[in-house]
Protein backbone atom coordinates (compact mmCIF):
# COMPACT_ATOMS: atom_id res chain seq x y z
CA UNK A 1 0.00 0.00 0.00
CA UNK A 2 2.94 2.51 0.80
CA UNK A 3 4.72 1.48 -2.28
CA UNK A 4 1.41 2.48 -4.24
CA UNK A 5 1.35 5.98 -2.38
CA UNK A 6 5.18 6.36 -3.19
CA UNK A 7 4.44 5.44 -6.92
CA UNK A 8 1.55 7.89 -7.02
CA UNK A 9 3.13 10.57 -5.90
CA UNK A 10 6.06 10.21 -7.80
CA UNK A 11 4.22 10.26 -10.91
CA UNK A 12 2.67 13.13 -9.56
CA UNK A 13 5.84 15.10 -8.96
CA UNK A 14 6.84 14.18 -12.23
CA UNK A 15 3.92 15.48 -13.98
CA UNK A 16 4.24 18.65 -12.21
CA UNK A 17 8.30 19.29 -12.98
CA UNK A 18 6.86 18.25 -16.97
CA UNK A 19 4.59 21.23 -16.66
CA UNK A 20 6.74 23.68 -15.25
CA UNK A 21 9.89 22.71 -17.10
CA UNK A 22 7.13 22.70 -20.40
CA UNK A 23 6.70 26.26 -19.74
CA UNK A 24 9.74 27.46 -19.04
CA UNK A 25 10.92 25.99 -22.36
CA UNK A 26 7.56 27.82 -24.07
CA UNK A 27 9.06 31.02 -22.84
CA UNK A 28 12.67 30.69 -23.48
CA UNK A 29 11.69 29.79 -27.44
CA UNK A 30 9.60 32.67 -27.83
CA UNK A 31 12.05 35.12 -26.15
CA UNK A 32 14.65 33.23 -28.60
CA UNK A 33 12.32 33.76 -31.57
CA UNK A 34 11.88 37.52 -30.64
CA UNK A 35 15.06 38.35 -30.43
CA UNK A 36 16.64 36.66 -32.98
CA UNK A 37 13.76 38.59 -35.08
CA UNK A 38 14.70 41.66 -33.76
CA UNK A 39 18.46 41.92 -34.25
CA UNK A 40 17.77 41.09 -37.48
CA UNK A 41 15.37 43.93 -38.02
CA UNK A 42 16.55 46.11 -35.48
CA UNK A 43 18.77 48.63 -38.30
CA UNK A 44 15.70 48.95 -40.17
CA UNK A 45 13.27 50.06 -37.08
CA UNK A 46 15.69 52.31 -36.18
CA UNK A 47 15.75 54.05 -39.32
CA UNK A 48 12.12 53.82 -39.65
CA UNK A 49 11.76 55.47 -36.44
CA UNK A 50 14.04 58.47 -37.11
CA UNK A 51 12.54 58.87 -40.57
CA UNK A 52 12.33 62.66 -41.43
CA UNK A 53 8.75 61.98 -43.28
CA UNK A 54 7.05 61.65 -39.79
CA UNK A 55 8.81 64.18 -37.95
CA UNK A 56 7.89 67.07 -41.17
CA UNK A 57 3.93 66.31 -40.38
CA UNK A 58 3.51 69.03 -37.42
CA UNK A 59 6.97 69.42 -35.64
CA UNK A 60 6.48 70.57 -32.00
CA UNK A 61 9.37 71.91 -29.45
CA UNK A 62 8.63 70.49 -26.24
CA UNK A 63 10.97 72.69 -24.24
CA UNK A 64 10.04 75.70 -26.12
CA UNK A 65 6.70 75.42 -25.31
CA UNK A 66 7.15 73.50 -21.65
CA UNK A 67 10.83 74.94 -20.32
CA UNK A 68 11.90 73.34 -17.09
CA UNK A 69 13.65 75.04 -14.34
CA UNK A 70 16.98 74.57 -14.18
CA UNK A 71 16.18 72.94 -10.40
CA UNK A 72 14.18 70.50 -12.31
CA UNK A 73 16.44 69.12 -15.21
CA UNK A 74 19.33 68.26 -12.14
CA UNK A 75 20.96 64.88 -13.53
CA UNK A 76 19.79 63.03 -11.37
CA UNK A 77 16.48 63.33 -11.95
CA UNK A 78 18.20 61.79 -15.73
CA UNK A 79 19.65 59.14 -13.73
CA UNK A 80 16.23 58.07 -11.72
CA UNK A 81 14.69 58.44 -15.17
CA UNK A 82 16.41 55.93 -17.09
CA UNK A 83 16.66 53.74 -14.52
CA UNK A 84 13.14 53.40 -13.91
CA UNK A 85 12.65 53.10 -17.97
CA UNK A 86 14.84 50.32 -18.02
CA UNK A 87 13.38 48.41 -14.71
CA UNK A 88 9.58 49.46 -16.99
CA UNK A 89 11.28 47.54 -19.95
CA UNK A 90 12.05 44.67 -18.50
CA UNK A 91 8.51 44.27 -16.18
CA UNK A 92 6.70 44.41 -19.38
CA UNK A 93 8.97 41.94 -21.01
CA UNK A 94 8.79 39.88 -18.47
CA UNK A 95 4.91 39.85 -18.42
CA UNK A 96 4.79 39.45 -22.11
CA UNK A 97 6.32 36.68 -22.62
CA UNK A 98 4.46 34.50 -19.25
CA UNK A 99 1.15 35.87 -20.60
CA UNK A 100 0.05 36.74 -24.22
CA UNK A 101 3.06 35.53 -26.01
CA UNK A 102 2.85 31.88 -23.97
CA UNK A 103 2.20 28.94 -26.38
CA UNK A 104 -0.83 28.00 -24.32
CA UNK A 105 -1.93 31.33 -22.95
CA UNK A 106 -5.74 31.97 -24.32
CA UNK A 107 -6.54 27.99 -24.30
CA UNK A 108 -5.72 28.19 -20.94
CA UNK A 109 -7.54 31.80 -19.56
CA UNK A 110 -10.60 30.26 -21.64
CA UNK A 111 -10.91 27.64 -19.62
CA UNK A 112 -10.19 29.65 -16.36
CA UNK A 113 -13.09 31.88 -17.19
CA UNK A 114 -15.38 29.03 -18.17
CA UNK A 115 -14.81 27.69 -14.35
CA UNK A 116 -15.91 31.63 -13.51
CA UNK A 117 -18.92 31.47 -15.56
CA UNK A 118 -19.86 28.27 -14.08
CA UNK A 119 -19.50 29.04 -10.58
CA UNK A 120 -20.65 32.72 -10.76
CA UNK A 121 -17.42 34.22 -9.83
CA UNK A 122 -18.26 37.80 -10.28
CA UNK A 123 -15.29 39.35 -7.95
CA UNK A 124 -12.88 42.32 -8.61
CA UNK A 125 -10.51 43.56 -6.19
CA UNK A 126 -10.36 47.82 -6.36
CA UNK A 127 -6.43 47.64 -6.23
CA UNK A 128 -6.82 45.16 -9.64
CA UNK A 129 -6.00 47.51 -13.21
CA UNK A 130 -9.23 47.34 -14.90
CA UNK A 131 -10.61 44.27 -13.00
CA UNK A 132 -13.98 43.23 -14.59
CA UNK A 133 -17.77 42.79 -12.97
CA UNK A 134 -20.39 41.87 -14.01
CA UNK A 135 -24.01 44.18 -14.22
CA UNK A 136 -27.25 42.59 -13.50
CA UNK A 137 -28.39 42.99 -17.06
CA UNK A 138 -25.14 41.09 -18.44
CA UNK A 139 -23.22 44.46 -19.59
CA UNK A 140 -19.72 44.44 -17.81
CA UNK A 141 -17.53 47.28 -16.14
CA UNK A 142 -14.94 48.84 -13.96
CA UNK A 143 -15.39 49.72 -10.31
CA UNK A 144 -13.98 53.40 -9.78
CA UNK A 145 -12.53 54.28 -6.15
CA UNK A 146 -14.00 57.35 -4.51
CA UNK A 147 -11.29 59.88 -5.67
CA UNK A 148 -10.22 63.31 -4.15
CA UNK A 149 -10.96 65.57 -7.60
CA UNK A 150 -9.94 68.87 -6.49
CA UNK A 151 -6.86 68.60 -8.26
CA UNK A 152 -8.13 67.94 -11.70
CA UNK A 153 -11.10 70.21 -11.12
CA UNK A 154 -8.53 73.25 -10.68
CA UNK A 155 -6.02 72.07 -13.23
CA UNK A 156 -9.57 72.64 -15.44
CA UNK A 157 -10.38 76.20 -13.92
CA UNK A 158 -6.87 77.42 -14.79
CA UNK A 159 -7.51 76.25 -18.04
CA UNK A 160 -10.93 77.70 -18.47
CA UNK A 161 -9.20 81.05 -16.92
CA UNK A 162 -6.48 80.57 -19.81
CA UNK A 163 -8.79 80.69 -22.48
CA UNK A 164 -11.04 83.73 -21.48
CA UNK A 165 -7.70 85.90 -20.91
CA UNK A 166 -6.89 85.00 -24.65
CA UNK A 167 -10.29 85.16 -25.89
CA UNK A 168 -11.50 81.83 -26.25
CA UNK A 169 -14.49 80.51 -25.43
CA UNK A 170 -14.48 76.94 -23.30
CA UNK A 171 -16.76 74.48 -22.13
CA UNK A 172 -16.08 71.29 -20.20
CA UNK A 173 -18.61 68.23 -21.39
CA UNK A 174 -19.09 65.04 -18.85
CA UNK A 175 -19.28 62.17 -20.60
CA UNK A 176 -21.28 59.06 -18.73
CA UNK A 177 -19.60 56.26 -17.07
CA UNK A 178 -21.04 52.85 -17.63
CA UNK A 179 -21.93 52.93 -14.39
CA UNK A 180 -25.44 54.97 -13.84
CA UNK A 181 -26.47 56.56 -10.27
CA UNK A 182 -30.46 55.39 -11.36
CA UNK A 183 -30.02 51.86 -13.25
CA UNK A 184 -27.41 50.55 -10.81
CA UNK A 185 -28.65 52.48 -7.50
CA UNK A 186 -27.74 49.26 -5.76
CA UNK A 187 -23.82 50.10 -6.99
CA UNK A 188 -23.25 53.54 -6.98
CA UNK A 189 -22.18 55.00 -4.37
CA UNK A 190 -20.98 51.78 -2.24
CA UNK A 191 -18.81 49.84 -4.86
CA UNK A 192 -18.36 52.28 -7.84
CA UNK A 193 -18.19 56.30 -7.24
CA UNK A 194 -17.64 57.08 -10.59
CA UNK A 195 -21.00 59.18 -10.45
CA UNK A 196 -19.87 60.66 -7.02
CA UNK A 197 -16.62 61.75 -8.49
CA UNK A 198 -18.32 63.17 -11.21
CA UNK A 199 -20.88 65.16 -9.36
CA UNK A 200 -17.85 66.49 -6.81
CA UNK A 201 -15.95 67.56 -9.77
CA UNK A 202 -18.86 69.47 -11.46
CA UNK A 203 -19.79 71.26 -7.93
CA UNK A 204 -16.38 73.05 -7.72
CA UNK A 205 -16.41 74.07 -11.86
CA UNK A 206 -19.51 75.23 -10.38
CA UNK A 207 -18.49 77.07 -7.63
CA UNK A 208 -15.66 78.80 -9.80
CA UNK A 209 -18.08 80.22 -12.53
CA UNK A 210 -16.85 78.01 -15.29
CA UNK A 211 -19.58 76.40 -17.99
CA UNK A 212 -20.19 72.90 -18.44
CA UNK A 213 -22.34 70.13 -19.89
CA UNK A 214 -23.71 66.79 -18.15
CA UNK A 215 -24.28 64.22 -20.51
CA UNK A 216 -25.81 62.08 -17.79
CA UNK A 217 -28.89 64.17 -17.58
CA UNK A 218 -29.29 64.08 -21.40
CA UNK A 219 -28.84 60.17 -21.48
CA UNK A 220 -31.76 60.16 -19.24
CA UNK A 221 -33.95 63.06 -20.02
CA UNK A 222 -34.07 61.37 -23.74
CA UNK A 223 -34.84 57.90 -21.58
CA UNK A 224 -32.45 56.31 -23.35
CA UNK A 225 -30.62 52.66 -21.80
CA UNK A 226 -27.51 53.83 -20.26
CA UNK A 227 -26.04 50.31 -20.32
CA UNK A 228 -27.36 50.33 -24.00
CA UNK A 229 -24.99 53.41 -24.95
CA UNK A 230 -22.19 50.96 -24.19
CA UNK A 231 -20.29 47.88 -25.89
CA UNK A 232 -21.16 45.51 -23.34
CA UNK A 233 -17.68 44.37 -22.68
CA UNK A 234 -16.29 47.52 -23.09
CA UNK A 235 -15.80 51.32 -21.84
CA UNK A 236 -16.51 53.04 -24.61
CA UNK A 237 -19.50 54.04 -25.99
CA UNK A 238 -21.18 53.10 -29.14
CA UNK A 239 -20.69 55.05 -32.38
CA UNK A 240 -24.34 55.64 -32.38
CA UNK A 241 -24.02 57.15 -29.02
CA UNK A 242 -20.82 58.84 -30.42
CA UNK A 243 -23.01 60.38 -32.96
CA UNK A 244 -25.92 62.02 -30.18
CA UNK A 245 -23.28 63.31 -28.28
CA UNK A 246 -21.87 64.96 -30.93
CA UNK A 247 -25.29 66.93 -32.00
CA UNK A 248 -26.33 67.68 -28.57
CA UNK A 249 -22.36 69.50 -27.95
CA UNK A 250 -22.90 70.81 -31.79
CA UNK A 251 -26.67 72.35 -30.73
CA UNK A 252 -24.78 73.48 -27.18
CA UNK A 253 -22.27 75.37 -29.23
CA UNK A 254 -24.42 76.47 -31.81
CA UNK A 255 -27.19 78.25 -28.90
CA UNK A 256 -23.81 79.62 -26.74
CA UNK A 257 -21.53 80.97 -29.53
CA UNK A 258 -23.21 80.90 -32.32
CA UNK A 259 -21.19 78.14 -33.83
CA UNK A 260 -22.52 78.20 -37.55
CA UNK A 261 -23.04 74.59 -38.33
CA UNK A 262 -26.34 72.86 -38.27
CA UNK A 263 -26.84 70.10 -35.97
CA UNK A 264 -29.41 68.33 -37.71
CA UNK A 265 -26.26 67.49 -40.33
CA UNK A 266 -25.57 64.57 -37.59
CA UNK A 267 -29.33 63.15 -37.55
CA UNK A 268 -29.41 59.70 -38.16
CA UNK A 269 -30.50 59.44 -41.57
CA UNK A 270 -28.30 61.76 -42.81
CA UNK A 271 -25.77 59.22 -42.34
CA UNK A 272 -25.26 55.31 -44.00
CA UNK A 273 -24.10 52.45 -41.34
CA UNK A 274 -21.92 49.99 -42.53
CA UNK A 275 -22.87 46.93 -40.17
CA UNK A 276 -20.07 44.35 -39.00
CA UNK A 277 -21.77 41.83 -37.02
CA UNK A 278 -20.60 40.85 -33.96
CA UNK A 279 -17.55 41.82 -34.86
CA UNK A 280 -16.49 43.58 -31.61
CA UNK A 281 -14.52 42.23 -28.71
CA UNK A 282 -14.17 44.89 -26.24
CA UNK A 283 -10.99 45.29 -23.70
CA UNK A 284 -13.16 43.72 -21.38
CA UNK A 285 -14.54 40.91 -23.19
CA UNK A 286 -10.68 40.21 -24.24
CA UNK A 287 -9.67 39.92 -20.54
CA UNK A 288 -12.80 37.52 -19.51
CA UNK A 289 -12.49 35.86 -22.94
CA UNK A 290 -15.32 34.85 -24.70
CA UNK A 291 -16.03 32.04 -21.95
CA UNK A 292 -18.59 34.83 -20.29
CA UNK A 293 -19.59 37.30 -23.48
CA UNK A 294 -20.09 37.58 -26.62
CA UNK A 295 -18.95 40.13 -29.34
CA UNK A 296 -20.72 43.51 -30.36
CA UNK A 297 -22.00 44.16 -33.59
CA UNK A 298 -19.90 47.33 -34.92
CA UNK A 299 -20.97 50.11 -37.09
CA UNK A 300 -18.78 52.69 -39.27
CA UNK A 301 -20.62 55.83 -40.17
CA UNK A 302 -20.62 57.52 -43.37
CA UNK A 303 -22.50 60.99 -43.91
CA UNK A 304 -24.95 61.06 -47.15
CA UNK A 305 -23.72 64.33 -47.64
CA UNK A 306 -20.19 65.28 -50.30
CA UNK A 307 -17.07 66.13 -47.27
CA UNK A 308 -13.80 66.79 -48.16
CA UNK A 309 -11.23 66.56 -45.16
CA UNK A 310 -7.79 67.29 -44.70
CA UNK A 311 -6.13 65.05 -42.00
CA UNK A 312 -3.04 65.36 -40.32
CA UNK A 313 -1.37 63.65 -37.19
CA UNK A 314 1.41 64.75 -35.20
CA UNK A 315 3.49 61.55 -34.97
CA UNK A 316 2.35 59.63 -37.43
CA UNK A 317 2.83 59.59 -41.08
CA UNK A 318 -0.20 60.43 -42.22
CA UNK A 319 -1.41 63.69 -43.80
CA UNK A 320 -4.32 63.25 -46.74
CA UNK A 321 -7.17 64.91 -48.21
CA UNK A 322 -10.37 62.86 -48.91
CA UNK A 323 -14.02 62.49 -47.65
CA UNK A 324 -15.28 61.08 -43.79
CA UNK A 325 -13.31 57.74 -44.76
CA UNK A 326 -9.90 59.18 -44.40
CA UNK A 327 -10.75 59.50 -40.65
CA UNK A 328 -11.36 55.40 -40.24
CA UNK A 329 -8.30 52.83 -40.56
CA UNK A 330 -9.68 50.20 -42.15
CA UNK A 331 -7.43 47.61 -41.38
CA UNK A 332 -8.84 47.36 -38.02
CA UNK A 333 -11.95 45.65 -39.54
CA UNK A 334 -10.34 43.68 -42.48
CA UNK A 335 -10.56 40.75 -40.87
CA UNK A 336 -12.63 39.04 -37.64
CA UNK A 337 -10.07 39.02 -34.68
CA UNK A 338 -11.17 39.06 -30.97
CA UNK A 339 -7.84 38.69 -29.62
CA UNK A 340 -5.39 40.43 -31.69
CA UNK A 341 -7.39 43.37 -33.61
CA UNK A 342 -9.01 46.45 -32.01
CA UNK A 343 -12.09 47.47 -33.89
CA UNK A 344 -12.82 50.68 -31.81
CA UNK A 345 -9.31 51.82 -32.68
CA UNK A 346 -10.63 51.84 -36.75
CA UNK A 347 -12.46 55.17 -35.17
CA UNK A 348 -9.52 58.66 -35.75
CA UNK A 349 -7.10 55.59 -36.22
CA UNK A 350 -6.87 54.85 -32.79
CA UNK A 351 -5.79 56.69 -29.78
CA UNK A 352 -3.16 59.95 -31.06
CA UNK A 353 -1.58 62.60 -29.13
CA UNK A 354 -2.37 65.20 -31.72
CA UNK A 355 -5.12 64.78 -34.95
CA UNK A 356 -5.32 68.07 -36.72
CA UNK A 357 -8.65 67.81 -39.14
CA UNK A 358 -9.56 70.76 -41.54
CA UNK A 359 -13.28 71.11 -43.01
CA UNK A 360 -12.46 71.46 -47.04
CA UNK A 361 -16.09 72.51 -47.70
CA UNK A 362 -17.03 74.84 -44.71
CA UNK A 363 -15.84 78.47 -45.48
CA UNK A 364 -15.36 80.06 -42.38
CA UNK A 365 -12.31 80.84 -39.93
CA UNK A 366 -13.57 79.06 -36.98
CA UNK A 367 -11.10 77.03 -35.02
CA UNK A 368 -12.31 74.09 -32.44
CA UNK A 369 -10.04 72.61 -30.25
CA UNK A 370 -11.33 69.09 -28.60
CA UNK A 371 -9.17 68.27 -25.36
CA UNK A 372 -10.20 64.11 -24.41
CA UNK A 373 -9.18 62.65 -21.46
CA UNK A 374 -10.07 58.77 -20.14
CA UNK A 375 -12.25 57.55 -16.96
Amino acid sequence: MKETSTRAERLLAGIFLGTVLFFMCSIFCVIAVRHTSFLRQSDNLNDAALSPQKQDILPVNWPELYPFSEEQSVPTAKVSKKFEEIYSYIQDKVTLYTTTDFLVYRPAILFAKQCEELIGWNLASMTEYNGVVKLHDGYFTTFIEKRNVSESAQSTVELAKFCEENGIDFLYVNAPYKVCKIEDADISGTLDFSNQNADEFLRQLKNAGINYYDLREALHKENMSHHGAFYRADLHWRAETGLWAARHILQLLRDRVSYPVDPAVLEADKLTSILYPSWFLGSQGKKITLARTKPDDFVLLYPKYPTLLHYQFAFSNIDVTGDFSVTYDMSQVQTMDYYNRNPYHAYNHGPNTVVKSRNMILENDIKLVLIQDSF
